[in-house]
This record gives C-alpha cells, structure tokens and sequence, in this order.
C-alpha cells in the first residue's frame, strides 16, 4: 500500500513536469545514470590495479589521503560490486538501458582505438618524477 502510494506521488509530480513521461522513461533514465555513474568511478579503480600490477603505479605515487594496505582490497570489492549493480540495473523491465549502455560503450571502444590510442598521452610523465619532485608541484599548487 505504502509503495503504491509513493509511487503514485512520484508518477503526478513526473507528469506535472512532463505529461508525456511513462515509469519506463523514468526507469530507463534512472537505470542509464546509475550505470554510467558507476563505470565513470570504476574506470579509475581498474586502471590503478593494472598500473599497481604492471609495477607502473607505486607507494610513492600515492596522495596525502590514502587506503594503504587496504587500497587494493576495498578497489577490488568495488569493482565487484559495480559489475553487480550494473546488472541489476538492466534486468528486466530495464533491458532497454542495457542496450543503451552497450551501444555507448562501443562508441567510447571505438573512439579509443581510432583516436585515444594514437593522440593521448595521459599522466605518465608524472610517474617517472621522484617523491620530492611530486611534494614540490603540490606545494605550488597549495601555496597558490
């Protein structure tokens, strides 16, 4: 009963806005952000653990705030818990948004292959800098 009610709160207040909006829209909007949101936080996680495994990414690398011993734990368990969450979002009714997010994500494959991979350099430059050199550029930042 409880349900029914919010949810019927939430469908005047979405058709006051737009009178042509359905719960599949809302869905499918809800679903597609999640998602995205998810993978955007789990991008960096990811490519922390394979720098870490490859040695590239190092104690030394790391800022005034950070996990430790733990860093490489809670990183993995929050991978595992985007790929569960990002399932759970596009099960059905919201199979559509899995759809959305695959189309997306090929465009992102292929901008990758064809452009990134050639013109994009990243922040290696600032993983060969010893550990002072690093203090010294956040000291310029801070002090400015």
């Amino acid at each position: 009963m409880r349900q029914e009610k919010e949810q019927q709160i939430l469908d005047y207040i979405v058709k006051s806005i737009n009178p042509d909006t359905s719960y599949t829209t809302l869905a499918f909007l809800t679903a597609v952000s999640v998602v995205g949101l998810y993978v955007a936080y789990g991008i960096p996680l990811y490519l922390k653990l394979r720098a870490e495994s490859r040695g590239l990414f190092q104690r030394k690398h790391y800022g005034p705030w950070h996990l430790g011993n733990w860093s490489k734990l809670i990183n993995v368990l929050s991978l595992i818990w985007i790929v569960f969450i990002s399932i759970m979002m596009v099960i059905p009714p919201n199979q559509t948004a899995g759809y959305a997010l695959i189309a997306m994500f090929l465009v992102l494959l292929i901008m990758d292959l064809a452009y990134y991979r050639k013109h994009f350099k990243g922040p290696q430059a600032a993983l060969g800098n010893s550990e002072e050199d690093i203090k010294r550029q956040e000291a310029k930042f801070r002090d400015s």
